[in-house]
């Protein structure tokens, strides 16, 4: 599990910087493994999928924590973040990448593995996430579709 900030469910997830560095140390590897020319090769034609952002958006919800940004600050640092990962791979010889939009809320992984710890299988949570965001004046509508 992914968040863009390292505040990000703290203990849940693995920043979006820790793995740019989990990556870096990939592509070393690589490289000693394969060479430097075949390990561009793999890089360059890999996909790199990012479905990310969710836990980052719904964190201060589903903690019942403010975020001590403003929004517009708060969603720049998100992208900030992502976008200086993104960088880092480029740089790496990484070229396509996906972008993925926001999933439902019971494939978030942190729903997830809240689910899991609480025994939860039928959804109940889920529902309850559901009715939090739906009547957030922060989120509704934008992420529940109606």
């Amino acid at each position: 599990m992914v968040g863009c900030l390292a505040e990000t469910h703290r203990g849940f997830v693995i920043d979006l910087k820790t793995q740019l560095k989990y990556f870096k140390n990939v592509v070393e590897i690589l490289k000693k493994k394969v060479g430097e020319t075949e390990s561009k090769q793999i890089l360059s034609s890999a996909v790199y999928i990012f479905s990310i952002g969710n836990n980052d958006y719904l964190a201060p919800l589903l903690t019942n924590s403010t975020i001590p940004y403003p929004e517009r600050e708060y969603l720049q640092m998100i992208m900030g973040n992502l976008t200086s990962v993104l960088k880092g791979i480029y740089r790496e010889g990484g070229r396509k990448f996906a972008l993925l939009n926001m999933v439902p809320i019971g494939c978030l992984p942190y729903i997830r593995a809240l689910n899991a710890q609480r025994g939860v299988k039928n959804g109940d949570f889920i529902e309850e996430v559901e009715h939090m965001l739906s009547t957030s004046p922060r989120f509704a509508g934008a992420l529940v579709p109606h």
